[in-house]
């Protein structure tokens, strides 16, 4: 899990502009998950992670809704 954290706090930035790169979609390509039901849960957990902000975890799940 925490390569999974790892990557959803690493900066992208576009533009010399800061841009959010963590979706499911991109998740699941990141990490070549097949199993849909396994990425779910995965993307769920990292979702529900401490080592997310709080404001940006309910961004990232009101998107993924």
């Amino acid at each position: 899990m925490v390569s999974y954290i790892e990557w959803a706090n690493s900066l992208n930035f576009v533009d010399e502009k800061q841009q959010e790169h963590v979706s499911f979609q991109s998740f699941v390509k990141e990490f070549e998950l097949l199993d849909k039901e396994d990425a779910m849960k995965l993307y769920e957990e990292l979702l529900e992670s401490p080592r997310l902000k709080l404001s940006r975890r309910d961004r990232l799940k009101a998107s993924y809704c």
